[in-house]
């Protein structure tokens, strides 16, 4: 037998585990149980026969856990010999998840497309259901702001690219972000977006849901995407 670190106060007992006791008397799962206490106190085992047989998964499983510990213990000593945990570079901040070091003060009311990613996702989003100023006044280079979303969109590794701007998307785009403007669009996009992959992580990759992806252009066009994910 291994020999046990005395050092800790505790150990794991999987409950998948407990289930072979329904097939033993209460005698012999009670004689199982004073196994595993005699195991972790370094005391002699004694069993036979068919238990000897059931307390090889248990003695199996504590071995694998008691390495695991032990490997911890060690990485954490080497950790504090150097000083602690090295510290981890910051991510650079992609389209929809931003990183930045503190937030910055709003800009002016100005919806120039010139508007850098850290101030969008560091201001406010605007109240649900209230519109910006509208821009449908000014001339506006749609295609340009809709290449923006697209660009956001493609930044995600598990949503489906979308690499031309038809007719249908930009028709899609007029309707759905009537009267908000570039800016408010950007925020509104980007928050939707982000609940997206939140739904998508939590669903089971096996089902057929989980594997349902929109295309840019559904997200934009369908009731039960971008609308939808942004009301959550």
């Amino acid at each position: 037998m291994k020999q046990v670190n005395q050092t800790k106060k505790s150990f794991v007992l999987y409950k998948d585990s407990l289930d072979i006791l329904n097939e033993l008397s209460d005698v012999d799962a009670g004689k199982i149980f004073k196994a595993i206490k005699n195991y972790h106190n370094e005391e002699p085992i004694k069993l036979s026969g068919l238990l000897s047989v059931v307390f090889i998964p248990f003695k199996n499983q504590f071995e694998r856990d008691e390495e695991k510990y032990n490997s911890i213990v060690e990485r954490n000593r080497k950790n504090g010999m150097a000083g602690g945990r090295p510290k981890l570079k910051p991510k650079k901040p992609n389209g929809i998840f931003g990183n930045p070091e503190e937030p910055k003060k709003p800009d002016s009311d100005s919806d120039s497309d010139s508007d850098s990613d850290s101030d969008i996702i560091n201001n406010p989003l605007p109240p649900k259901g209230e519109l910006a100023i509208s821009e449908e006044k000014e001339s506006r280079n749609y295609e340009k702001e809709i290449q923006s979303l697209i660009d956001i969109w493609n930044n995600v590794p598990f949503f489906t690219k979308c690499n031309k701007i038809t007719d249908d998307i930009i028709v899609a785009y007029k309707k759905t972000f009537k009267g908000l403007s570039a800016k408010t669009i950007t925020e509104r996009f980007k928050q939707s977006a982000r609940n997206y992959i939140t739904n998508i992580q939590s669903r089971d990759p096996n089902s057929e849901y989980g594997k349902h992806r929109f295309s840019f252009y559904q997200f934009i066009n369908q009731k039960n995407a971008y609308k939808n994910f942004y009301n959550i």
